[in-house]
This record gives C-alpha cells, sequence and structure tokens, in this order.
C-alpha cells in the first residue's frame, strides 16, 4: 500500500516505501530496525512568502523568474521585451499615477538680456531675402563681427530660403518668412542627400504663429526630431520625414506619436517661449501623453532596441530644442521617468553631488545628444518617486554645433 510519506531509509535509498502499521513492510523484509517516519509539514502554514506565477520565457526555458515585469532573469537575458505573463497584470501600471507639473526657472536678467539679442537677430534673419549663401559656421565661433547667436541661424542655413508672405498677411509691405511648407522642404534638403519631395508637392500650411521667432523655433525643434530619429536608427520614410516638418498631425500621415510631441508638446511650449522668456510651465498631461506614445512607437519599430530608454531620451530632446536658451536649462521631471529606464534594465543611482553611474549604451548617447541640443549646460534632475528625497543630478556640457 502506497502512502503519501515515505519512511527515512527509503527516502534515502530512494526507493519505493509500503507504509505498515509500525514500520514500512519493505524496512521489515529487509530487516531494518530504524525505520521512522518524519513528519509533513502542512502546506501553506509558516511565514511563506507567495511567489507570482513565472514568466512563460522562464517557464519555457526552466529559469528562476522573480515575477516582475519584466523579470530580472530575462532583463539580465537581454529578452526584456519578451517577457509576458499568462495572467494579466493587476498591479499599478506605468503610467496610472498622474505626473505632477514641469516648469522652468526664469532666467537671470544677464542671460535675458542675451536672449533678447538672440531673438532680435533671429527675426532680422529669417525676414530678410538674402543674395548669397553664407558659408556654414559653428554656433560658438562665429565669423568675425557676427555674434554667436546669429552665427547659430547662419549656420543652420536660414539665409537663402525664399521668402513669401503670410497666408493672412494680406495689405503687408516687406518680406516676411516664408510657409512651414517652404521651409520645411528647405530644411529637409539639408539633411537627406536626395529630397524625394518637391514643393508642388507639399501641402497647404498647418500651424503658423504669428511670431517669426516662434516659427523659427518650431522648425528647429522639428529638424532636430528628425534627425535624432535617423541618429537612434529611426528612418522615417520622406513622407513622414516631410510630414514632421510641415506639422502635420493628421493620423493618415503621420505616426500618432508625433501629434503629442510636435503639436500638443511643442507649439505649447513654443508659444510660451516665444512670447516671453519668463516662468514657462510645461503641463503635466502633456508630458505623459508625449511619453507614453513615443513609448508605443518605439516598441512597434524596433522590437530589438530598448524603447522605453529612447522614449525617454526622445522626449529629453523634444522639450530640450524648443527651448532655445543660450545659457542654462533646468529641466526637472517627476515620478515615473525613472521607472521607465529601470523596467528597460538601466538604472538611475539617486546619490548626492555625483552623477549617477550610466551603462556605456547611455554614455553614448548623451555624447550623441551633446551634438545636437543648442545648450552649453543642460541640468536634469530625476526624482525618485518612491523615496522623493533622493535626487539624481545630471550635469552635461553641449557644444554649439548643428545636427548634419
Amino acid at each position: 500500500m502506497a502512502t503519501k510519506g515515505a519512511c527515512l531509509p527509503c527516502r534515502i535509498r530512494k526507493v519505493r516505501c509500503v507504509r505498515g502499521p509500525q514500520r514500512c513492510e519493505r524496512c521489515t523484509a529487509q530487516g531494518i530496525t530504524d525505520c521512522v517516519y518524519e513528519g509533513v509539514k502542512k502546506r501553506g502554514t509558516g511565514n511563506t512568502l507567495r511567489m507570482g506565477q513565472a514568466c512563460k520565457r522562464c517557464r519555457t526555458r526552466k529559469r528562476k523568474c522573480d515575477a516582475k515585469r519584466p523579470c530580472t532573469t530575462c532583463v539580465e537575458a537581454n529578452d526584456a521585451l519578451d517577457c509576458e505573463y499568462e495572467k494579466p497584470f493587476t498591479g499599478p501600471r506605468l503610467f496610472d499615477r498622474p505626473l505632477p507639473s514641469v516648469s522652468i526657472e526664469p532666467l537671470p536678467s544677464s542671460s535675458r538680456s542675451f536672449t533678447s539679442q538672440g531673438h532680435r537677430a533671429l527675426e532680422e534673419v529669417v525676414q530678410r531675402v538674402p543674395t548669397r549663401r553664407p558659408v556654414a559656421t559653428s554656433a560658438r565661433s562665429g565669423p568675425e563681427g557676427v555674434p554667436p547667436e546669429r552665427a547659430l541661424v547662419h549656420s543652420f542655413g536660414l539665409d537663402d530660403i525664399p521668402h513669401s508672405p503670410f497666408p493672412n498677411g494680406a495689405g503687408t509691405q516687406g518680406p516676411r518668412l516664408p510657409p512651414f511648407s517652404v521651409l520645411s522642404a528647405f530644411l529637409l534638403s539639408k539633411i537627406s542627400p536626395e529630397p524625394h519631395l518637391t514643393l508642388s508637392q507639399l501641402g497647404a500650411e498647418r500651424f503658423l504663429p504669428s511670431d517669426p521667432a516662434i516659427c523659427a523655433l518650431a522648425l528647429k525643434f522639428r529638424l532636430t526630431v528628425v534627425c535624432r530619429l535617423n541618429k537612434l536608427g529611426i528612418h522615417l520614410s520622406p513622407k513622414k520625414q516631410q510630414a514632421l516638418l510641415d506639422g502635420d498631425t493628421s493620423g493618415t500621415v503621420l505616426h500618432p506619436f508625433l501629434i503629442p510631441a510636435v503639436h500638443s508638446l511643442g507649439m505649447h511650449f513654443c508659444e510660451g517661449v516665444g512670447n516671453s522668456f519668463t516662468m514657462v510651465s510645461l503641463q503635466a498631461r502633456y508630458v505623459q501623453q508625449a511619453l507614453e506614445q513615443l513609448t508605443e512607437f518605439f516598441k512597434e519599430t524596433d522590437r530589438r532596441q530598448n524603447w522605453e530608454l529612447r522614449a525617454l531620451i526622445m522626449l529629453w530632446i523634444t522639450i530640450g530644442s524648443i527651448v532655445m536658451r543660450p545659457k542654462e536649462v533646468t529641466f526637472v521631471y517627476l515620478g515615473k521617468a525613472c521607472d521607465a529606464v529601470n523596467r528597460g534594465g538601466l538604472r538611475f543611482i539617486p546619490a548626492y553631488g555625483r552623477p549617477p553611474e550610466f551603462s556605456e549604451d547611455l554614455r553614448e548617447t548623451f555624447s550623441i545628444l551633446s551634438q545636437t541640443i543648442y545648450f552649453e549646460n543642460f541640468t536634469f534632475l530625476v526624482y525618485n518617486g518612491a523615496r522623493p528625497t533622493m535626487t539624481a543630478r545630471i550635469e552635461w556640457e553641449f557644444r554649439h554645433t548643428l545636427p548634419v
């Protein structure tokens, strides 16, 4: 008669135990006198930690799984994107909690005067029709007699753009900033060796601000996004590149991730920066929506890459490229940004007074960003939502070079 609890001798010898009233029948037949039964613990007793269900990949490969999403084993094996569970996740989602507001502190008086000069110089350049194309120069070291903010415009190549009046500028005298379609086609020719679209193929103008400086800021921001997409390995079709530069937010031409990133987020921020260089608040819903849409876009585009980290980086570029402040920008992001990076296997290490430790991939990414964003100093503060007192401070010196 087979029983659930085997005696100790049978268990050691790994044989079938036939339990009897006093001792097992096998031990009795073999003359074993130390046949004892050990008490079997009942299930569910004691302070045991109930583990969640293992992911499909760990169950298939018979690996240890800590039931995280993604689990640590899959992250270490570079299988984070394939870490799936049979049962749906019932805990808090990544973007469930609302994000606090993000704000830019006002600039000191000296920086504000410098920015005002750059604003006037930019408006002067984009409103006149030059006779020749200047030699591209660095924004840090412009030609003799040209201030840095003007050298930035020269090196960007805005001088030889053909002019045309505003659509609603009837009766306005003098050259004005061209429509978005003309400008974007010109800028697209700067980054594409063989432009596939002509001016006649472009659609009508989208959102055209009344302030030329805002329009120029938006164009620079959009061009930077296209260049960063190419740098990150996301090669949009010529039609989508043109739609991005035109500000086309229709769902048919442009991927939905560009709607919050270019229109809701970008233009909302450009309007505030262009009208006055004082306190500018960015609503948390724009940041949350942009990060969600960017994450989904990168997830669908290339599953082999760390799409959440790339979405977060693209969000930095999106916001940073709009705020054309020449001296310093402080951007504070609260809440779940750290979690988006942590889920991809990278960690922001909270620290006091020292930069966090990054992986080589993240260092390389910051190195690429340093060739794109137009700030001398960029400070990024990361607040851990679970422990708000611990912060990670990132300071990076950016060079005044334009995307190529």
